[in-house]
């Protein structure tokens, strides 16, 4: 019995003495995970805006407005979780302004009606950064097109 305590207590004092060691690491882990899902949400945000640009003036576009409110639903969550870095933040507005661009006065009223999406258009509007700003006051404009229809 005493040395399966032994081995406990040398145990516990084994992770004492490595946690920093295992904090840097979990910490590691963790911006590795993070930079993983700003890359993944990235990509998702380029293949919406590449499908809603190869339908734009076509036809077929209002073949897309049931996907609208779900894109929508996609960049309110991201906006939510305020972790996007300025690459997705871009790229995220830059979408808002082509749904409203190849969607037309079919989407202005849903974009209207998403809080999210105006409140992270202001925040993108009020930028540091020129490129989020720029897409941003296009972003603005398709959306005012829209809804004026």
């Amino acid at each position: 019995m005493a040395t399966k305590r032994r081995l406990f207590a040398s145990s516990l004092v084994g992770i004492h003495i490595s946690s920093p060691i295992l904090t840097k690491r979990i910490l590691r882990i963790c911006r590795d995970t993070m930079q993983v899902k700003c890359d993944c949400s990235d990509g998702i945000l380029e293949a919406y805006s590449g499908i809603l640009q190869g339908f734009k003036s076509t036809a077929k576009a209002p073949l897309l407005m049931p996907f609208a409110p779900h894109i929508l639903q996609f960049l309110d969550s991201l906006y939510q979780e305020k972790d996007m870095d300025d690459a997705v933040t871009k790229t995220a507005v830059g979408l808002l302004g082509d749904l409203a661009d190849t969607l037309g006065s079919h989407a202005g009223p849903l974009i209207q009606l998403s809080v999210s999406s105006r409140e992270f258009l202001n925040e993108c509007l009020s930028s540091d950064d020129h490129l989020i700003k720029e897409s941003a006051e296009w972003a603005r404009l398709a959306i005012t097109q829209a809804v004026s229809g």
